[in-house]
């Protein structure tokens, strides 16, 4: 009767080691985030290869944690090189096997953590939208409508409705309608 209960005893703490063990987290450094672990800062697709460099660590290892600390991942870091145009001691991380959806960061013990990025499907998305709006606030002589621009709206500008021929044209004298187009590098 005693051996079985030792037995139980046994096999529920060997239980409770494996659960809390897949259960990992760790105390993240209270310092802020590292520039020394360059990562894709708009983030990276599921499915897609996930890499990143991190830079003066003698680190032979890494982490990929949630912003509470779960560790999620752990991969090895390999090639402990110098990158000849910067002078700098390099290593390279990848997580391309994990492809579950959040926002992470990349710890390398005892106090390198990346900045938070995010693994998700569609994660140009906001960077296309915003390019795609930059033509929008960039218009030449039309009005930025206030229900489009927020802050941003203002009247029409510069019409360029009656533009003069300059002389190396070899128009003699003369105007040009030509309203529209964008402002660019310093535009009046």
């Amino acid at each position: 009767m005693k051996s079985i209960s030792i037995l139980a005893s046994f096999l529920f703490a060997s239980f409770l080691f494996a659960v809390l063990s897949c259960n990992t987290s760790i105390t993240l450094p209270v310092d802020g985030k590292s520039d020394l672990i360059r990562i894709n800062q708009l983030g990276y697709y599921p499915a897609s290869s996930k890499e990143f460099v991190a830079v003066d660590s003698d680190a032979e290892s890494f982490q990929l944690v949630d912003e509470k600390g779960k560790v999620h991942f752990e991969g090895t870091l390999v090639g402990n090189g110098t990158w000849e145009a910067s002078g700098e001691k390099v290593s390279l991380g990848d997580f391309s096997q994990f492809k579950t959806p959040g926002t992470y960061m990349i710890f390398i013990a005892p106090d390198m953590i990346s900045y938070p990025f995010e693994i998700m499907d569609k994660v140009h998305l906001e960077a296309l939208n915003a390019s795609i709006k930059s033509f929008y606030f960039q218009r030449a002589s039309m009005p930025i409508e206030e229900q489009y621009g927020g802050v941003y709206q203002r009247a029409s500008g510069h019409p360029d409705d009656k533009c003069t021929f300059h002389p190396a044209t070899g128009q003699g004298e003369g105007m040009l309608s030509s309203p529209g187009g964008w402002y660019d590098a310093g535009d009046y």
